[in-house]
């Protein structure tokens, strides 16, 4: 069984629109903060403070395998989030 533990840091990420259409790009595949901006139509910053609050909570990583380009994508807190199935349980600690 999968236990995923929502506390007030990953309420306060999940409430905002933008945050979770970042999660739901990052659902179809790894991005860079650049390709981001573009599909979201957002400033980097803007997208930059919005992926720091997502690590913070750890809903997505950043991936920095050869140097040249930064990828975020979903951990398995955020992948059961978007796709919970029958086995996985929130724990809601407030």
């Amino acid at each position: 069984m999968d236990k995923v533990k929502i506390d007030r840091k990953t309420l306060f990420a999940l409430a905002s629109d933008t945050r979770l259409e970042i999660l739901k790009k990052l659902d179809e595949r790894r991005m860079t903060l650049s390709e981001l901006s573009k599909t979201l139509g957002l400033s980097k910053t803007a997208v930059k403070e919005h992926l720091d609050i997502l690590l913070e909570v750890g809903l997505i990583i950043k991936v920095d395998r050869d140097r040249k380009w930064v990828y975020y994508e979903l951990t398995k807190k955020g992948k059961n989030i978007l796709h919970p199935t029958e086995k996985t349980k929130f724990l809601f600690i407030i």
